[in-house]
């Protein structure tokens, strides 16, 4: 279950990444920040999964965010998102980032 949870959260983080276009520069705007975020909050905290409520999905959304917003830009972002998203699963940010939330990580 902890192993679903958590390509469940890819999962949701990349389409919230998809879900954002047509933004450009090296910081994100506001309104990219605010789709991701919402996107991810409301996917994770509706995901069904006993092991995220909202306040836990705020902060792991946050989380990443930071991160991808240190490394790409806007339109990197909306170029390599699955790359990006797969970096992110290959070098331990996203379970730092659960860890960081407080979900139990597999």
């Amino acid at each position: 279950m902890k192993s679903s949870a958590y390509s469940l959260i890819v999962i949701l983080l990349s389409v919230s990444i998809v879900g954002c276009s047509n933004m450009g520069g090296n910081k994100w705007p506001a309104e990219y920040k605010e789709t991701f975020l919402s996107g991810c909050v409301d996917g994770a905290s509706s995901s069904g999964q006993e092991i995220f409520n909202t306040d836990k999905a705020k902060i792991y959304c946050s989380c990443t965010l930071e991160v991808l917003e240190s490394r790409y830009s806007a339109e990197e972002m909306e170029d390599k998102w699955k790359t990006a998203m797969e970096e992110l699963v290959k070098d331990g940010t996203l379970k730092s980032c659960l860890q960081k939330a407080g979900v139990p990580v597999p």
